[in-house]
Formats: structure tokens, sequence, C-alpha cells
């Protein structure tokens, strides 16, 4: 049975609501219905009854919710246990999971910096969108990760670590002459955003493109930078995410941009609750937040700025 699938029921019976645990959980809500009905066929019974002020356990349903709390409580328990009876400092290897503007900047220190001063580490590094390293963490198969715009959750501490300003992207050409950007340089282009960032670019994008008099867009989703590159050189669409996400290329003119008022993106460091102990951890988050705090102190990471270390 796919644990990620009971994390999913278990948060839709807890907002009592298919809508409102897909945007606790930044997934889309069709993904979030599939998931259910994957694991409804699995057992072969119905979970929930759908009405329209949301959802309600079916007695399938309550029985499962219940049993789902004794499993993660005995798969925590059985993390626990294990991480206390490893020595702090016996070889270990730890999966850190980052994407965006996070692995451009501080995937190489780690690699150079924090790996030569920490020779009883290894570190293995995941790429996935934020959601899916959440996942990820919440399954063992990633230790810590940095993620962006995360929802809370009761199996992990999530520290903010920095914010960063979003912006609306787009390719240089002949009808962006270099002059200051408006709305209407990106009302033929398509438009695209992460599964992070969808709800609030959707709502902050289509105010803009209403207060020109353009029609609203509906953003399609691509949790990838490279992918979104290649979209926005091809000149196809605009994304709205962190100009840190396409550095060089704003640098050398190939893509421009223009502020979003009010949007951002909180990057923040995740990792299991029983880990937080653990030196291995302490000394990595250490290293991450002094690494951030030098490279915006330094300006090589554009358009953020430090966050306090507080759990959401």
């Amino acid at each position: 049975m796919d644990f990620r699938r009971l994390r999913y029921f278990t948060a839709i019976a807890e907002q009592c609501s298919i809508s409102k645990a897909a945007n606790h959980l930044r997934i889309s809500q069709p993904a979030l219905s599939r998931q259910l009905r994957l694991l409804e066929e699995e057992l072969g019974h119905a979970l929930l009854i759908r009405h329209g002020q949301g959802v309600t356990l079916t007695e399938t349903g309550a029985k499962l919710l219940e049993q789902c709390e004794v499993v993660f409580e005995a798969l925590d328990n059985a993390r626990r246990a294990i991480s206390e009876s490893v020595d702090d400092k016996t070889p270990r290897n730890i999966v850190v999971g980052l994407n965006g503007s996070p692995s451009r900047f501080l995937c190489p220190l780690l690699v150079g910096e924090f790996c030569t001063s920490h020779p009883h580490l290894s570190l293995e590094f995941s790429v996935a969108s934020s959601e899916a390293l959440q996942s990820q963490i919440l399954d063992g198969e990633v230790d810590v990760a940095i993620l962006s715009n995360p929802p809370p959750d009761r199996n992990l501490i999530i520290t903010p670590l920095l914010l960063e300003d979003v912006h609306m992207i787009r390719a240089l050409d002949d009808k962006v002459d270099g002059s200051p950007l408006s709305i209407d340089d990106f009302a033929e282009l398509q438009f695209t955003t992460t599964a992070y960032m969808k709800a609030d670019a959707d709502t902050a994008i289509n105010a803009l493109f209403e207060q020109a008099g353009l029609p609203k867009r509906q953003p399609v989703v691509i949790n990838s930078v490279p992918m979104t590159r290649e979209v926005l050189l091809n000149r196809i669409g605009f994304c709205v995410g962190p100009p840190s996400n396409y550095g060089p290329e704003l640098l050398s003119g190939d893509l421009v941009s223009m502020p979003v008022p009010g949007l951002n993106v909180t990057r923040a460091l995740a990792v299991r609750r029983e880990y937080v102990v653990l030196s291995a951890f302490v000394e990595l988050e250490q290293f991450l937040r002094d690494k951030t705090r030098q490279l915006i102190a330094d300006h090589t990471w554009p358009a953020a700025s430090l966050q306090e270390a507080h759990e959401i």
C-alpha cells in the first residue's frame, strides 16, 4: 500500500474537503482525487461521501483513518529508534532535496565546502518539485530539503530560510526593445508557473490582466526550471517565479522581467522531527543558513532577503 496515498487520505479527512486538502498539500485537485480513487479501488470500498459542504467519512473511511494514525505513529517511532541507536559520528549518507534557485546557489557549496569539512558524511542530491520533495521526506527517501511555500506538516520541522521576490519573465524579442515592461508585453504569450506558485500567481497575474482590460489566462504548471527555460527561450510563454532561477539568461539579456507587486516565495528548510537533534543535521542547517546569508549580503542571490528561523 502506498503510504503517500494514506497521507493524502488523512489530509482530506482532516480538512473535510478535497479542495481544501489539495490547497493544503499544494497539489492539484484532480491529482488528489485520482490518488483517492486509486486507494478506494485498492481497498475495494468507498472511503468518503461527497456533498455540497465537502466530504464525510464512510464507516470504512473512519476505520482507515484510525488505523492510519496508528501506522504513522509506528513509523515515526521506528525511525526515531533507529536514529537514536546510531552514533552521530558514524559514516552517514544524507539525501538532500533541492530545486530551483537553491540548487543553483547551494549545491556547489555543499559539494565543495561542506563535504570537505565533513568527511564522515556522504551527500546525495534529489532534484524534484517542492511538493514531491516534501512527500519524499515523509516517505524516508529524502532526509532534508529546501521547499518552496510549503504547507505545515506535523511530522516535519519546517523553518523559513529566505524570501524571494517573484517576477514575470519572458524572452527578449523585437516587440520588447529594452524599455520598461508592461502587462501588455505578456498578453500574447502562454502563462506558466509552478505548482507551489499556481494559486497565488493565478490570482495576482489575472488581476493585472483584468486591470489592463485583457482576458484572464489559465496557467500551465511546469515543475521544472530547465523545461520552463526552453519555453521562455523559444518565445512560447512567460513564467511567474523567482528571477534567480534564470539569472544567467537575465544577465545576458536573452530574458527580461518585471516584478509582480506583493508576490513572493518562501524557501524553507524541512527535516523530519526526529532528525533535528542529530549533530549532522544541525551542522548542515547552520551551513545552509550561513551560506545563504553570505550570498544575499554579497548580492549573489538577487531579489532575496533572509527570513527568521521559526517553525511553520
